[in-house]
């Protein structure tokens, strides 16, 4: 199994968040042969990927209205009396000048995940520098693993499915930590389930019977075997789903859906396990509580959600509250170990033959 492929790897480009160069950072800090990487070799990296070219590099970036010094900017041509020339690199230095403060203000504004994180978190900043601490407590190799899974454009095809899967599993401690005490808890989705005591299989129609009864609800009218697709062995955007029983054998119970999203279509996948979706499998007569679980930090310098609004009817689980729920696993190190041992492992292999990222 190869998870990831260093090949594949472009720092981030126009319209990049924040949180996605920091990531990007970190995961240079982790196959670099030293564990390290400074704000002068990102810049050099970032050049080399456009060409060399700086208006390449600085629309990369930004636009021209982050960037005043594209030559493009300064004049209008029907401005120029007649044979005047204008030198096309006037304005290099500056611009050079502006685009490499723009990836050091990057490494300065890094420092901010050592202040939210804290002893959780892998890495030693400077302004211009990041390091990977030596001997990484089980939390900490949480981190690289969520860090490594929020980075599915690095991976290879299997490796993008196998990361997903990986991620489920490691969500079911925190799933069950987010349901009341008593309360039972299933795996729902497709992945592998070869861990798990409590799942629901078979074909999508099959597993969403099965849950009608469990929850002591009808399937919708229209969900049907052939609606659903008699070869549809899919989970339908749902992960892990949990309720809370009475003994009474009747409907209206706590009930508690659970899902997890790796890739960049997070803020979409939140309607996969909507109501409004679901309702047209399962006749419900309550409204349930769904929690959204993504390995990537959607914060901003101050804790702050990055973008409230892409929060949509869900209790978002991203990387800092998945690490506040996991580190109280008494068994975390085994967990992460069994789990991610041959990513690790990877790791340090593509460490060794990163010479490109030295």
């Amino acid at each position: 199994m190869v998870y990831i492929n260093i090949a594949n790897f472009r720092l981030p480009g126009e319209n990049s968040e924040q949180n996605d160069w920091f990531d990007h950072i970190e995961f240079l800090c982790c196959i670099s042969q030293d564990g390290s990487i400074t704000e002068s070799a990102v810049v050099d990296r970032f050049f080399d990927e456009n060409i060399n070219c700086l208006q390449t590099a600085a629309l990369a970036l930004g636009n021209e209205f982050d960037f005043p010094e594209l030559s493009e900017n300064y004049f209008d041509s029907s401005d120029l009396i007649e044979d005047e020339i204008i030198d096309p690199g006037m304005y290099d230095s500056p611009l050079r000048d502006r685009v490499t403060d723009k990836i050091r203000n990057l490494f300065t504004s890094l420092a901010c995940r050592t202040r939210v994180y804290g002893d959780d978190y892998p890495f030693i900043t400077t302004n211009c520098s990041i390091k990977i601490r030596d001997n990484l407590t089980p939390v900490q190799r949480l981190y690289i693993a969520l860090l490594f899974s929020s980075l599915l454009r690095l991976a290879t095809r299997t490796g993008i499915n196998c990361l997903g899967h990986l991620f489920e599993e490691l969500c079911e401690p925190a799933f069950r930590r987010l349901t009341p005490a008593g309360a039972s808890n299933f795996f729902f989705g497709s992945g592998s389930h070869r861990n798990f005591s409590d799942t629901i299989t078979g074909s999508f129609f099959d597993k969403v019977t099965k849950l009608c009864s469990l929850l002591h609800l009808r399937p919708h009218p229209n969900f049907t075997r052939e609606n659903a697709g008699r070869h549809n062995n899919g989970d339908g955007g749902l992960d892990w789903v949990g309720f809370f029983e009475f003994g009474d054998n009747q409907f209206s119970q706590p009930v508690f859906f659970g899902q997890c999203a790796c890739g960049q279509d997070w803020v979409d996948k939140q309607f996969d396990a909507h109501q409004s979706k679901w309702k047209n499998y399962i006749h419900l007569c309550n409204a349930y509580l769904t929690y959204h679980f993504i390995p990537r930090n959607f914060r901003k310098d101050s804790l702050e959600w990055y973008n409230p609004l892409e929060i949509i009817d869900v209790v978002l689980i991203d990387r800092f509250r998945l690490l506040q729920l996991l580190n109280q696993e008494a068994d975390l190190n085994n967990k992460i170990e069994n789990l991610y041992r041959p990513l690790f492992d990877e790791i340090e292999q593509n460490r060794g033959n990163s010479e490109q990222f030295a």
